[in-house]
């Protein structure tokens, strides 16, 4: 979705920037619209979103299995209508830029759904200073191909997410190489993970948010020469939960927001 990540020249950091939205922004109670986790692709990439009960968004941007880029923000919705009050790029393939964007939506709630705005069908432009780009989902992302058990609304435990995970790290604002391959993501029954990257060590705790299928993140980050050393927070979104695979994304920030993480990592194999 988000094809700034292969274009060039035209986006400005914004590490120097205040005013980034920062993890927990969005109250429920001043947002009425959808919610839920979302498979938004277009031509170029398959965006995994997410929507908050608060309006808050996470948005993780996938090219073959890899991370592209993240956007993270808040929404409002006015009737049918969703428009985004705040909403930063993290650009972990075009060099690490931070990059202003916004969104906006149609959604519709099902006429035979019991539960207003829990699977409605999205119609989405995302905008950045290169384009405009449109993709569609026709409700809440399954737990897999072929599964009607969806993500957000089914949620796991997360003793049930419990096991070792191998993967990548892609880190924007810092002088981090862009991408770092994860060693271990080792994940306890109570939620207590460990990861190693590079020079970073990862030490956090997954929170099911408010009794749906993802995982609000609080992590400390150590390393002597870890340019994202300190205390992060952001959202764990099951991709894929299947009998032999589970993806997960964790789309962390620091305290500023001027520095991101994102954990991108599958059920390690035998």
């Amino acid at each position: 979705m988000l094809v700034a990540c292969s274009a060039h020249g035209s986006s400005t950091p914004l590490q120097t920037r205040a005013g980034l939205p920062l993890p927990g922004a969005g109250s429920a109670l001043d947002y009425a619209g959808p919610q839920g986790v979302f498979d938004l692709p277009n031509a170029t990439f398959d965006s995994v979103v997410t929507i908050l009960d608060s309006g808050e968004v996470y948005g993780m941007d996938l090219i073959g299995g890899r991370v592209a880029g993240f956007f993270h923000g808040t929404l409002k919705a006015v009737g049918t209508k969703i428009t985004s009050k705040n909403l930063v790029e993290y650009n972990a393939l075009d060099g690490g830029y931070i990059q202003v964007a916004s969104l906006s939506a149609v959604f519709m709630t099902p006429s035979n759904s019991t539960q207003s705005n829990t699977d409605p069908s999205l119609k989405v432009s995302l905008t950045f200073p290169f384009g405009t780009f449109d993709s569609r989902s026709n409700g809440q992302k399954p737990y897999a191909t072929g599964e009607s058990k969806q993500i957000y609304v089914r949620p796991v435990a997360v003793a049930s997410l419990a096991g070792s995970y191998d993967g990548e790290l892609s880190t924007v604002g810092t002088t981090m190489k862009l991408y770092n391959p994860i060693s271990t993501l080792a994940l306890s029954n109570n939620g207590a993970f460990t990861a190693t990257a590079q020079d970073c060590k990862f030490e956090g705790t997954l929170t099911q948010h408010r009794n749906k299928g993802v995982f609000d993140v609080t992590a400390h980050v150590t390393g002597a020469d870890c340019a994202i050393a300190g205390s992060m927070k952001g959202l764990m979104t099951p991709v894929t939960l299947s009998p032999t695979n589970k993806t997960l994304g964790f789309q962390l920030l620091s305290a500023d927001a001027r520095k991101s993480a994102m954990l991108y990592v599958k059920t390690s194999k035998p």
